[in-house]
């Protein structure tokens, strides 16, 4: 993209994300700013997560305006709904280390990532109580595990809250996340196993997609993936052999299973990174 078009987009996405100063935007606005990002994530499609966000805001705006509940005026859009996707695509066009995606190296063709041949797997489980993760060695044995439990300060920018299991997939995705930022730099150049028994979460990380709140998990990893050159592959394990993950999860769960105490007598304890710690781009 050539720096006059950049600059351009720069300018229109301070627009949208400004919510603070600009409580719509024009329409005529919005169909320029979304054709120039969707052109960016032809080009880079970590940016994808991103733009999506702009789509979803434009789709939400069209259906209200179909049903007669308008909530700016005719021929504007209310700039809420475009402030966290701006906040990122605006970090994707910065040329410092606020950029989450590396434009350069992105653009060059690569080949696939290498699969682990090392047996090492990571494991994982989560509950609207908190969340839980093991690193396995080829044998088997558990090397390290970590458990969190939810506060209700995690997301509360996005309206999620702990113990409603509507958001059981957000925080199976949330774990996951976790999981990344834990171990996923051990297993480079190589692809990380991570298994799971949600296969909706599971889904949602190898396409780096989701709707709703799961859309904010994707934008996360996606830009981490693309800086960071993590590569993973997914797989699903079926819950009943998920055993030592699923008692990590729920130890603040009234009806909780035993805690694997055998399983994890060879293990490490490790500290995962805050979930509420990780949210990189919000609205200014």
């Amino acid at each position: 993209m050539g720096a006059t078009t950049k600059g351009s987009l720069t300018l229109l996405l301070q627009t949208v994300g400004g919510c603070a100063h600009f409580r719509q935007v024009s329409l005529q606005t919005l169909d320029v700013i979304i054709g120039k990002c969707a052109r960016v994530a032809c080009v880079v499609p970590s940016a994808k997560p991103f733009v999506a966000g702009l789509w979803g805001g434009l789709a939400a705006v069209n259906r209200l305006n179909h049903l007669g509940q308008r909530e700016a005026s005719p021929g504007h859009a209310a700039t809420r709904r475009f402030c966290y996707s701006a906040a990122w695509i605006r970090a994707l066009l910065s040329e410092d280390e606020s950029c989450p995606l590396d434009l350069e190296r992105l653009v060059f063709p690569k080949p696939p990532p290498r699969a682990s041949v090392s047996g090492w797997r990571v494991e994982y489980d989560a509950s609207i109580y908190g969340g839980g993760a093991v690193l396995r060695r080829p044998d088997g044995v558990v090397d390290q595990h970590f458990f969190v439990l939810w506060d209700g300060t995690e997301a509360e920018h996005l309206g999620v809250w702990i113990g409603d299991s509507k958001f059981q997939t957000f925080w199976e995705y949330a774990v996951f996340l976790l999981v990344l930022v834990q171990w996923a730099d051990m297993f480079h150049p190589f692809a990380m196993p991570i298994l799971g028994d949600n296969t909706g979460a599971l889904q949602a990380g190898l396409e780096l997609k989701g709707r709703g709140v799961l859309l904010a998990i994707a934008r996360e990893i996606s830009w981490r993936k693309a800086r960071r050159r993590w590569t993973f592959q997914v797989g699903h394990l079926p819950s009943e052999h998920n055993t030592v993950s699923d008692a990590l999860s729920r130890v603040a769960d009234p009806s909780s299973p035993p805690w694997p105490a055998s399983c994890l007598a060879s293990s490490t304890w490790v500290t995962p990174a805050r979930l509420r710690d990780l949210w990189r781009a919000l609205p200014s």
